[in-house]
């Protein structure tokens, strides 16, 4: 079994950590501000070494959302929450998934998640 197993399945965000810092270091407007502070539900699943993620939003309630399928440490194509296009990459450090977007204009997030005592627990930078 993989460290990474845990991930497999759907979590609800409860809480960001370094949110607020980030949106502010990245300079988001209002509008964007509030499409990235929604809390988010986030579905997992491997084939191989293929993963394949699916983000909605829980305050909206609507769990379906966008889908990306990629693989640990190579770069793929992605959409920010309110559809705009970014270049993204997820790679694993040990129990846990780093992801590093970054937009058409340059900005980069990065966000590192991992599952603690049933919980996903994300810190943004």
């Amino acid at each position: 079994m993989s460290e990474l197993d845990s991930f497999m399945g759907t979590w609800n965000e409860v809480d960001k950590e370094g949110f607020e810092e980030m949106a502010k270091a990245l300079g988001l407007p209002a509008e964007k501000k509030q499409l990235y502070d929604m809390k988010t539900c986030i579905s997992y699943s491997r084939d191989g070494d293929t993963w394949k993620i699916n983000v909605g939003s829980v305050d909206h309630g609507s769990e379906a959302g966008r889908q990306f399928t990629f693989k640990l440490g190579e770069s793929y194509p992605s959409a920010d929450l309110d559809g705009s296009s970014m270049q993204s990459m997820v790679s694993a450090d040990g129990p846990k998934l780093v992801e590093k977007h970054t937009s058409e204009n340059g900005l980069e997030m990065d966000i590192t998640r991992w599952i603690e005592n049933g919980n996903m627990k994300v810190v943004c930078e």
